[in-house]
């Protein structure tokens, strides 16, 4: 989980950030088959990550319980168990953990069944449909309280045309606001760019760029020089909220180009509009 200023990893960092929290769990293989997953290209795959967003309800809770968490979650695919060889060949499972992403690999692309299940044989906390998208990184989002997670699938294409960037925004507020991307002139005058997204809603388009992305407080300049952002949508609490900046995703190859992603996935937000967490 990040929280506003923290910097994204690439995903090869992710992944042996995720193999090392493997060691502080007990690993498990399941008596099902085992589907072992590389990173290597095709064109027919798309690569898969995971992003858990903490189930508590509030972010003063999911900072007070952040140090007593231990509950890890393994995923299966088609149930299949996901795993990664190890450096004697045996497969050893990839963990999920809350407030976390995880990059996983290269995938068939095309519908799937996905199922994630707590680790120690404990319960599967989602199981459903998704699609792995060809030529792109596939973003498997779980979010909600315990008890009722939801998945929603959201692929990044690995080419973006140049000239353009995309754009995606995911809402997983726990706090329950209605988002909207937003462009904006300078820091006070901004305009929706996207209808209001609601809890579990996705924007995703393809942006056209101006010349340069040094606009104030690292966002991105789209076509006609407007800053673009995201905020909570006005309302009679909050009728002026802050622009959050749609960074650049630095998960996939950990290159950063002027026609990079950019996207957001807050999970915590302030009554008056300030993201406090995401992922």
């Amino acid at each position: 989980m990040k929280t506003v200023g923290a910097l994204q990893r690439n995903a090869g960092l992710l992944v042996a950030a995720g193999l090392a929290l493997s060691a502080c769990y007990t690993q498990e293989i399941s008596a099902e088959p085992v589907l072992l997953v590389d990173g290597v290209p095709r064109a027919d795959y798309g690569t898969l990550q995971v992003s858990f967003a903490p189930r508590d309800a509030t972010f003063q809770e999911q900072q007070a319980n952040a140090a007593v968490r231990t509950a890890s979650f393994y995923p299966f695919v088609d149930g299949r168990q996901l795993a990664w060889a190890g450096v004697d060949g045996a497969p050893q499972p990839f963990e999920v953990l809350e407030g976390a992403t995880v990059g996983i690999g290269s995938l068939p692309a095309g519908p799937h069944h996905f199922e994630i299940r707590t680790a120690g044989k404990g319960p599967t906390v989602f199981a459903g449909e998704g699609e792995i998208a060809a030529a792109s990184t596939t973003r498997f989002y779980l979010f909600g309280p315990a008890g009722a997670v939801e998945g929603r699938f959201v692929s990044f294409p690995d080419v973006v045309a140049a000239g353009t960037t995309h754009v995606s925004l995911i809402n997983l507020l726990r706090t329950g606001q209605t988002l909207e991307v937003v462009g904006c002139s300078d820091g006070s005058h901004c305009a929706p760019l996207s209808a209001p997204l609601a809890v579990g809603d996705v924007f995703a388009a393809d942006l056209r760029l101006d010349a340069t992305q040094d606009w104030p407080n690292g966002r991105y300049v789209v076509s006609n020089g407007l800053g673009i952002g995201y905020r909570q949508v006005p309302n009679a609490a909050a009728p002026d909220p802050p622009v959050q900046p749609l960074p650049p995703d630095v998960y996939g190859l950990g290159a950063v180009s002027p026609n990079s992603t950019l996207t957001a996935a807050p999970i915590y937000m302030s009554p008056l509009g300030d993201t406090q967490a995401s992922l």
